[in-house]
């Protein structure tokens, strides 16, 4: 609850959440807080009246940039600290519990329950566990504090309806903009309102833009009258038009390109961009229409190819026998006759759920289940409830068998929520599985479908079940339900409510649409959420049925006579670009990793020297140049830890990457930095955080950034993400990549942008030549900016009329067709409508990437170098496989990272399996060292080698590797291992 200073604006405002009965510890909470330079607030003070205590504070949680929730059984049972843990959610602040008295999993709120707890129970490490508490509350700090002033700002905005006088403008609204884009993980999203107040202070602006434009096209024409200042005045109102042409465009720019990171807003994204390259010529725009149309797949319109539809998997009916409804109308508890309020029935028919309860007769809400011969499997049982009301709906539904329940449960007022129990055990599985959703009701919120559904013996173990809701808030989700737990595999949401939601036969797919005439397929796929299949499709009218129809199509029925086939498809599939590159880089870069210094194709010396002088790191978060006759040229201080500097193609640039994934090109003297912070962790999600970033290209123009990040999955898989990125925005021009390298032949090792910035070139061994195995186009012909942006839009779904607004392109199919046609005739060597083959790279937005893969052949304006790099054919008598082998494992048993990178190329040292820190982690905290039981020579490039060693948690690994080796620089090394484990 809180207290009455106000909070200082440079220090972090901290709302305390408790119960009276714990104030002692809070108010030592308060004043450990405050030794540590933060700024807590406690309400001590007794409120009279509901509406003044709400009021009141309301208002300080709002001011407040983060909430400490001291948990106790106290705290949990009362209904205003619940109700302030449900203010804190809806606003998004950081939320930090710290548990006085440990209470069980399942009394604890959701809101709670999914955030790590600091444990406060042990009086002996009280000032180390709030040395832990301030570290956590002021991550981010400068983020948290504009989280709460844009909060603010938008809450005065709503709350006085709206007007436009108080949106952003200027600079303020390219800063809030940036700040969104640039949430650190981790971060509180922003709300609702947050997003609502920024976009339509864009679209404020965009309207004062073309009221801009309208402007000088009239002072233009006037300047046609007027003799004397004809010339003059048509040439500033046409500077006039120019520059608010150029400003919109990378309005619609920037807008788009964000909204592409959101697969809900795509459509909208295409639009804009389209827009950006119809309008005002953007090339950055129209570079990243291109790179998305090669990416990504799409559904398109399609005609029946003679393939049936598949049906359904196998449904629990609904439908209630008449004799059972007669046998419990109403059933007798407790020596009185109580009206049964619902009942269900087991897929086999054995078991019966009944309900009943009713406020209005001061009956409490119970259940019972029955086996169908009438006799009791369970006694008159109370839900559990931990609401501020009373349970105003109880329902429940049976597994096939009759061996799970999914109990509804909805309070007066608030959201439903189910517990999965086990009847074998009358053990509930998991925690709580609420109704939820972007639709705004709150009260009363129950589930329209809840069906337990056989999992398919090929997806998963015998025993587990699928459990299918779809909830009134506009979600439809598929968990995984077993004896140890329950996983969401798939989550579709709607921002309108649910009209059709269905699983195909093979349970692969999720396929639901909405009042809106939204269409969305997801893919199950486990502990991820599912992945969204093409993109969201925006129809005319409301679809009542989808159905699956082969691999990739599907047939969706908009009314009688009316069932349009889609057909999943890529758009544009470009041949194999660019010459064969060389395995060295032409850039060094130098890496600082837990206080060892890397040189990555720098010279011999390990220095990084540039046009300006030699680099060098002074501090953790500052760099120097220092010049010939001692002049030192300074960095400024960066905001964390420099971890990565690269040297830019042109040597005029570098490129500097702190630790918190934020890239920064500066020129070589710092004197000024090119373009806005990259910040890649916009781009990561759930499974796809990467250890650090590996490398950043900057090619000659200094105009885009192509970052490499990694992370090593032991034993022998490393991770690679790529992005590209635009400086002068800070904005992706690509989806960012995803590319599993095991060390072996054939897998893409790195990635550079070729020295015209034409292409990316995605580069590793095949056959021990070092080559070109994909590539994505970044120069679309010149042709295609007069017609790609109508091919875009209808791809999309959506355009922008005259007014702004969104709304449905009309003849989307004759307009994808038409495109398609001028890909032919305008864009010689491109595919278009192709179906993609294996995919080399996975993209984080979809699925399926089309990054051309390399049996295609090259495109006719780039002639390509057919002559493949050739290694050094060495001396027999200093070439040594299996002595280099031996010596890299004898490090690796010894967990000597330094001396085991030695063995290796130098462009693999310091990443994946062959860092130095991730080795002496790994190895040792093994229980005992890794044991080699055999190296045999196989060929004259590989060495078979045998090995073991025990994980810490006690499993066995018994490994084999192949590694291959190399003669470079006089030595034998290492230049890929593939292992088994």
């Amino acid at each position: 609850m809180v207290a009455t200073q106000a909070i200082d604006q440079k220090q972090l405002g901290v709302f305390i959440s408790y119960s009276r009965k714990d104030v002692d510890f809070a108010q030592k909470i308060v004043a450990a807080l405050e030794a540590r330079g933060l700024t807590p607030r406690i309400d001590t003070r007794d409120l009279p009246k509901l509406e003044d205590w709400r009021r009141e504070l309301l208002g300080f949680i709002r001011e407040a940039d983060a909430v400490v929730f001291i948990v106790s059984p106290n705290s949990i049972l009362s209904p205003v600290c619940a109700w302030e843990v449900e203010q804190v959610a809806a606003l998004n602040k950081r939320l930090a519990p710290i548990v006085l008295e440990r209470v069980s999993d399942d009394r604890i709120p959701e809101a709670i329950a999914r955030i790590n707890y600091l444990f406060f129970d042990k009086a002996d490490d009280f000032d180390a566990r709030v040395d832990e508490l301030a570290h956590a509350l002021q991550t981010d700090l400068v983020w948290l504090k504009e989280h709460t002033r844009v909060g603010e700002l938008a809450r005065r905005w709503d709350e006085r309806n709206r007007p436009g006088g108080l949106t952003l403008r200027g600079q303020e609204l390219q800063s809030v903009e940036h700040w969104i884009a640039s949430r650190p993980r981790g971060a509180p999203e922003p709300t609702a309102l947050h997003k609502s107040f920024v976009a339509e202070s864009r679209r404020a602006a965009t309207r004062r833009l073309r009221l801009t434009v309208a402007a000088s096209l009239a002072v233009g024409v006037l300047a046609l009258g007027l003799a004397a200042f004809a010339v003059t005045q048509r040439q500033l109102a046409e500077a006039s038009r120019s520059n608010a042409v150029r400003t919109l465009a990378t309005s619609d720019f920037r807008q788009g390109t964000s909204l592409l990171e959101n697969n809900d807003t795509t459509s909208e994204g295409m639009a804009l961009l389209s827009r950006s390259v119809r309008e005002g010529q953007d090339k950055r725009a129209l570079a990243r229409l291109w790179t998305l149309l090669q990416q990504r797949r799409f559904w398109l319109p399609a005609q029946p190819d003679g393939t049936a539809a598949v049906a359904a998997g196998p449904v629990q009916s609904d439908a209630i026998p008449d004799a059972i409804k007669k046998r419990y109308k109403s059933v007798t508890v407790n020596g009185a006759s109580a009206q049964v309020k619902f009942i269900s029935v087991s897929g086999d028919g054995k078991r019966i759920f009944t309900a009943i309860g009713d406020n209005v007769e001061a009956t409490d809400a119970q259940y019972r289940i029955w086996r169908s011969d009438g006799t009791p499997v369970t006694p008159w049982i109370k839900p559990p409830y931990n609401g501020t009301s009373y349970v105003a709906s109880l329902r429940g539904y049976l597994s096939l068998d009759g061996n799970l329940l999914a109990l509804d449960v909805t309070g007066w007022r608030e959201t439903a929520y189910l517990q999965i129990i086990d009847l074998k055990t009358n053990q509930q599985i998991g925690s709580d599985v609420r109704a939820t959703g972007r639709l705004p009701n709150s009260q009363n919120v129950q589930f329209s479908r809840v069906q337990f559904l056989p999992e398919p013996a090929h997806a998963g173990a015998d025993s587990s079940m699928l459990l299918f809701t779809v909830s009134e808030k506009g979600d439809a989700v598929i968990f995984r339900v077993d004896p140890s737990g329950i996983d969401m595999i798939a989550k579709s949401e709607h921002a309108a409510p649910i009209v059709f939601a269905e699983l195909d036969a093979a349970h692969e797919w999720l396929m639901t649409s909405s009042s809106d005439g939204i269409l969305r397929v997801t893919r199950l796929a486990g502990g991820a959420g599912g992945e969204l299949i093409g993109n969201v499709l925006h129809l005319a009218s409301v679809a009542t049925s989808i159905k699956r129809v082969g691999n990739d199509r599907i047939v969706v029925t908009l009314g009688p006579g009316n069932s349009p086939f889609f057909a999943l498809s890529s758009v544009v599939k470009m041949p194999l670009a660019g010459p064969v590159v060389s395995e060295q880089a032409s850039t060094g870069c130098k890496r600082w990793d837990d206080g060892v210094v890397y040189a990555m194709d720098a010279p011999a010396d390990g220095k990084l020297r540039t046009s300006k002088g030699e680099l060098s790191r002074p501090g953790p978060r500052q760099l120097a140049v220092v010049r010939e006759g001692g002049q030192v040229a300074v960095s400024p201080v960066f905001s964390n830890e420099v971890i990565l500097v690269c040297l830019g193609e042109g040597g005029d640039s570098l490129a500097v990457t702190t630790s918190d994934f934020v890239t920064e090109v500066w020129t070589t003297d710092f004197s000024r930095r090119l373009g806005l912070p990259i910040v890649e962790r916009r781009l990561f999600g759930q499974g796809t955080t990467p250890q650090s970033t590996k490398r950043v290209f900057v090619p000659r123009d200094n105009r885009r950034a192509l970052i490499a990040s990694s992370l090593w999955d032991p034993p022998n898989v490393d991770l690679q993400w790529y992005s590209l990125w635009d400086l002068e925005t800070g904005l992706p021009l690509m989806d960012r990549t995803l590319f599993e390298n095991t060390m072996g032949d054939d897998e893409v090792e790195r990635a550079m942008i070729d020295p015209d910035a034409k292409y990316v070139a995605f580069t590793g061994h095949s056959n021990k030549r070092f080559v070109a195995l994909a590539s994505l186009d970044l120069t679309p012909p010149e042709t295609v900016s007069g017609w790609l942006p109508d091919l875009v839009e209808a791809l999309g779904g959506l355009a922008i009329n005259n007014e702004g607004a969104f709304e449905p392109v009309p003849d989307r199919p004759g307009k994808i067709r038409q495109g398609f046609e001028n890909i032919r005739q305008f864009a010689p060597g491109v595919d278009p409508g192709s179906r993609p083959g294996p995919p080399s790279g996975r993209s984080e937005a979809g699925p399926v990437p089309n990054i051309t893969p390399s049996p295609v052949p090259p495109v006719a304006r780039v002639q390509p170098d057919p002559r493949p790099i050739a290694a050094s054919q060495p001396p027999a008598s200093s070439y040594d496989p299996v002595g280099t082998v031996r010596a890299f494992y004898l490090a690796l048993s010894r967990a000597d990272g330094d001396l085991a990178q030695t063995f290796v190329i130098p462009e693999k040292r310091g990443s994946g399996p062959f860092n130095p820190t991730s080795i002496r982690q790994f190895y040792s905290n093994l229980p005992s060292p890794m044991e080699t039981l055999s190296v045999e020579l196989a060929s004259n490039d590989v060495v078979n080698v045998k090995y073991r060693f025990v994980r810490p948690n006690g499993s066995e690994c018994r490994g084999n590797a192949a590694v291959t080796t190399t003669f470079s620089g006089g030595k034998t090394l290492i230049r890929g291992i593939a292992a088994n484990c």
